[in-house]
């Protein structure tokens, strides 16, 4: 039988309420508190605790280098085109396929 320890209880609590004002430098102070997490996994709590905003988590995810994540975000939730395709602009020679679906998801 597994138990949850408190304080692993007291971390999804804790993600949970600061979901709502997180942002790219309190994402990776986070990280650096709870290292076992992962700045990926991290992010992926704080998405799920904003289910009808997973789009606002992109500029996040692209900050932190997370473009797999990124990519999937503007497709679920709408993003600001104008941020989608800066992007896009920004990531063209070094992450071709992340400026390409980042321009994609523009569109919609």
């Amino acid at each position: 039988m597994l138990c949850r320890s408190p304080v692993s209880s007291q971390k999804r609590s804790f993600t949970r309420t600061c979901a709502v004002k997180i942002n790219t430098g309190t994402c990776r102070a986070l990280t650096k508190k709870y290292p076992e997490l992962g700045k990926d996994k991290l992010l992926m709590h704080l998405v799920a605790s904003t289910p009808r905003e997973p789009g606002k988590w992109f500029a996040t995810a692209k900050t932190l280098k997370l473009f797999d994540q990124a990519t999937r975000l503007p497709w679920t939730s709408p993003c600001d085109p104008k941020t989608l395709n800066r992007a896009a602009r920004d990531h063209l020679n070094t992450q071709p396929e992340f400026a390409m679906q980042c321009s994609l998801a523009s569109l919609r």
